[in-house]
């Protein structure tokens, strides 16, 4: 027997190949499903990061408004007193 092109088929190397596989199939089986499923949970969603941008965002903004609070007293108050120890607002006069 030949194929369409004209190449000699073996009818008996096929047949010999068939036979000498066989199937096998293993079946396992579990008493229960004891098995602990794997969920995935953002850790940071958006929510939390808004949350601590705004929470740092405060901290700062506070941390800097005492800060300039602080400068204005510590000026205002060591001016008047530069006014009341030596009747002018920079102090003692180095000679």
């Amino acid at each position: 027997m030949t194929s369409h092109r004209g190449i000699p088929v073996m009818r008996s190397a096929n047949a010999s190949l068939r036979k000498s596989y066989s199937k096998s199939q293993l079946m396992i089986y579990f008493k229960s499903s004891h098995f602990i499923p794997y969920e995935r949970n953002e850790l940071y969603g958006h929510l939390d990061f808004l949350a601590n941008v705004g929470g740092l965002l405060g901290l700062f903004i506070g941390i800097s408004l005492l800060s300039f609070f602080e400068i204005i007293y510590f000026l205002s108050l060591r001016i008047i007193c530069n006014l009341r120890l030596y009747k002018n607002w920079y102090g003692k006069e180095n000679k």
